[in-house]
């Protein structure tokens, strides 16, 4: 496991575990394993995941950055909707800068009992409180029984977010942050259409893009909710891990702000001959003009979100705020949102696989490193996706890079 484990007894149902600064009970891993001897944590009667200690990790730092730079407010109140054992909430408390209270929220009564266990554990009685209600009812008890301001909603489910996204959007305020994980991969990569047009209603599809499409598509979902609320979203952090993807969203109230996230709305038209890739905006999609190397027809995703899918700024301070972790994987963290840093630097675009132009030139392929590098020397930017490693992103048009693959095969 990634946590430190504290106590470890294989006739116990819970053992102690430490992450980052707390420390709490969860299930016990050998007492919940498949006949392959892999932990299956839905089997738990809590679900604890320690896969996901780097995202809990990444988002208590991202918690951190958003106080620094966009908080309208002296302090935070925020809301764990999905919260399980409480690890989540308990490690905001402990370690993002700027809490005052945590509503740490699941409808599973062996849970609330246990997050009210950890909460006593950490001493953290006077930030964090535990709740008991199915997710949407908690989000509108918290906006409409108990009043609170609250500048943050953190959903981390099994399976999509969407479910809950109309009622946290609610309860977010002025220039708050919503924070959401989706496990349900399939559906937004284009693995399973008729899931992707049923919730998100957007057209996915396999391409060599397919886990920016997600993503895409993910944040596009997420502004038409919002649109209906008079909000609008700013992505500050999104990127894809393992088999989840992670988004940070800061959301702004008002007709104009919202207007804007809609007009950034729209499609992917892409090529499949040479991978070549435009947007267009608008409810329909619009014309792009045909792939302006083969003159065929270009196939449309979405719709999705067109625009950036992070914030410089945000990212700089992100990755300043690993720094202060107790984390094994904080060198990994720090690296990979630098990384992510860097490639949204460059352009909006999605990232080009090379295999396009090793197929069209009928040669090898040549390294992803070094195709990048030969784009620099021509004055463009490049760099290896962190998505795929046979992909760039750049700025570089299509012709040029395959000017480059063809001088480097030969």
């Amino acid at each position: 496991m990634l946590g430190e484990e504290v106590v470890m007894d294989p006739n116990r149902d819970y053992i102690e575990i430490k992450e980052g600064k707390a420390r709490i009970l969860a299930p016990n891993p050998a007492r919940f394993k498949r006949q392959d001897g892999v932990y299956e944590p839905s089997w738990a009667p809590v679900f604890y995941n320690p896969r996901m200690r780097f995202n809990r990790d990444v988002s208590v730092a991202v918690l951190s950055a958003y106080y620094e730079t966009y908080c309208p407010k002296p302090s935070v109140k925020l809301v764990d909707l999905l919260s399980a054992t409480g690890v989540r909430a308990i490690r905001y408390a402990l370690e993002s800068r700027g809490v005052e209270k945590v509503y740490a929220n699941d409808k599973n009564p062996r849970a609330v009992k246990l997050i009210e266990e950890n909460i006593k554990r950490n001493n953290v009685e006077d930030k964090v409180q535990a709740l008991g209600y199915e997710a949407n009812y908690a989000a509108l008890h918290i906006k409409h029984v108990l009043n609170e301001p609250i500048l943050y909603v953190d959903i981390d489910p099994y399976g999509s977010p969407l479910p809950f996204m109309d009622n946290s959007l609610r309860l977010i305020g002025h220039r708050g942050m919503i924070g959401f994980t989706a496990t349900d991969m399939a559906p937004l990569v284009g693995a399973r259409v008729k899931a992707g047009l049923r919730r998100y209603y957007s057209l996915s599809g396999k391409t060599p893009f397919s886990k920016e499409l997600g993503l895409r598509i993910l944040v596009g979902a997420t502004a038409r909710m919002a649109g209906v609320h008079e909000k609008g979203v700013k992505p500050l952090l999104v990127f894809y891990k393992d088999y989840y993807a992670r988004a940070f969203l800061l959301i702004e109230r008002g007709a104009g702000k919202a207007d804007r996230s809609i007009g950034l709305l729209g499609y992917i038209m892409y090529s499949p001959s040479t991978g070549y890739t435009c947007y267009t905006s608008g409810p329909v999609p619009g014309e792009c003009g045909v792939d302006p190397y083969t003159g065929e027809r270009l196939e449309a995703y979405g719709p999705l979100w067109t625009g950036p899918l992070g914030d410089e700024r945000f990212m700089d301070r992100v990755i300043s705020e690993l720094d202060g972790l107790e984390s094994p994987l904080k060198a990994v963290e720090y690296s990979f949102i630098e990384r992510i840093r860097e490639e949204y630097s460059i352009t909006s675009k999605p990232p080009y696989r090379l295999d396009h132009c090793a197929r069209v030139l009928r040669g090898r392929m040549p390294r992803p490193s070094r195709v990048a590098e030969a784009l620099e020397d021509i004055g463009y930017r490049a760099v290896v996706s962190y998505l795929d490693p046979q992909s760039l992103r750049t700025n570089a048009p299509v012709r040029d890079i395959f000017y480059v693959c063809r001088e480097l095969v030969r």
